[in-house]
């Protein structure tokens, strides 16, 4: 029989993933407590107690989300392999994590279009800063100077913006991206990556 410590924390999960989903789809101002409470089939006091207000939950979401993905992509960065190699495994993590975590992708979107200065401040300091700081460490072995400018900031926009624009993009008449294998898109858009960043 589950004790109330573990019914307690397998509860705050089963509210965290319901609405990371609710927040990746209609964004914070687009859910309601009460959706979450309904969704989650836990009552509204539960998820008070919880989290406290809207707002120290979806803290939570993003400090879920962001520092289990950011830790991915810095373990990355770390590892012990030559700094090509390892920046193409870098670019291919972030790849496979817009790609394969539709929430991830989505809210991460939002959090850039949506939301003001505060929130952006707390992603910088849960997560951004830090991987950040790793990426340009690596930017920079991999091509001196290379991560002391805006080098960091155009791998992450050109990998997101590319799954910004999916949608619309398979759309486009003779757009070859569209008539290819998975394994050959995350080699063409890898290798689109690091062809940009060599000019930054």
């Amino acid at each position: 029989m589950a004790t109330k410590r573990e019914n307690s924390v397998s509860g705050k999960k089963v509210i965290l993933d319901v609405s990371t989903k609710l927040f990746a789809r209609l964004g914070f101002e687009g859910v309601s407590m009460r959706q979450i409470a309904k969704e989650s089939n836990f009552t509204l006091p539960t998820i008070y107690h919880h989290f406290g207000n809207k707002d120290e939950l979806y803290k939570a979401v993003e400090t879920e989300m962001y520092g289990k993905y950011s830790t991915l992509l810095m373990d990355v960065a770390h590892e012990d392999i030559e700094p090509e190699v390892k920046l193409r495994k870098f670019i291919a993590s972030l790849i496979d994590l817009f790609e394969n975590n539709s929430d991830f992708l989505r809210l991460s979107q939002r959090n850039l279009m949506e939301d003001g200065e505060k929130n952006h401040e707390f992603l910088v300091n849960i997560a951004l800063q830090k991987v950040h700081l790793v990426l340009r460490d690596l930017l920079n072995e991999y091509k001196e100077g290379c991560g002391d400018g805006i080098g960091p900031i155009v791998l992450f926009s050109l990998v997101l913006g590319f799954f910004t624009m999916s949608p619309v993009s398979k759309f486009l008449t003779g757009y070859q991206y569209a008539e290819i294998t998975p394994s050959e898109k995350r080699s063409m858009l890898t290798e689109a990556v690091i062809n940009a960043i060599k000019v930054t």
